[in-house]
């Protein structure tokens, strides 16, 4: 559940996510195009994007 809406399967969002780990999580991740989130198994996939990539500059 993202807010207060549930993800369907197969729909793609942009949202906001903290790492616990801070910044130095978030850079060892980007280092490949994608990552996956994992909840006793794998529930998602996810690519970190840059402030370019979400304002279009």
């Amino acid at each position: 559940m993202l807010g207060d809406d549930w993800m369907q399967p197969g729909e793609t969002r942009i949202v906001g996510y903290a790492f616990l780990s801070g910044r130095e999580a978030a850079e060892a991740l980007s280092l490949n195009e994608h990552f996956y989130i994992w909840e006793r198994r794998i529930i998602g996939e996810a690519k970190i994007l840059s402030p370019e990539a979400l304002t279009g500059r």
